[in-house]
């Protein structure tokens, strides 16, 4: 539960006057899905989107340990993208017309993973070209 009496929160213009009273229900462990997944077949540096409804749900830097655990993942259906960090700098850069840098290379995997509540998944993804 959470309360917030009159004139706790204060802004540059005016405070708050009323009372905020809130319940907040947290979920149990057992309403999470697990993904355990496997990326070995990428020997370099990489960039590991996880991907719900085509947004970023979450980003892992990856550079040695290619075998990584991801609890407390709401239910639903994920793909991946892999981004192939040659700069070492966590994110996808573009190219560079005036220098001839090309774009870091993008491995998107549309097949949908399915992560159930109280269930985990082990899933490799593995390099196909």
């Amino acid at each position: 539960k959470v309360i917030i009496e009159p004139n706790m929160i204060q802004t540059e213009f005016r405070s708050l006057d009323e009372r905020i009273f809130r319940e907040i229900k947290l979920k149990k462990e057992k309403d999470y899905g697990v993904l355990k997944l496997d990326v070995t077949d990428y020997t370099e540096t990489i960039v590991l989107e996880l991907l719900m409804n085509s947004k970023v749900v979450k980003s892992f830097h990856l550079k040695e340990n290619k075998q990584l655990i991801i609890p407390e993942l709401n239910p639903g259906n994920y793909t991946f993208r892999i981004v192939i960090d040659e700069h070492e700098n966590g994110k996808w850069d573009t190219g560079n017309f005036e220098t001839t840098t090309y774009p870091e290379i993008i491995h998107t995997f549309s097949e949908v993973t399915n992560v159930r509540a109280n269930w985990d998944v082990d899933l490799k993804l593995e390099r196909k070209f």
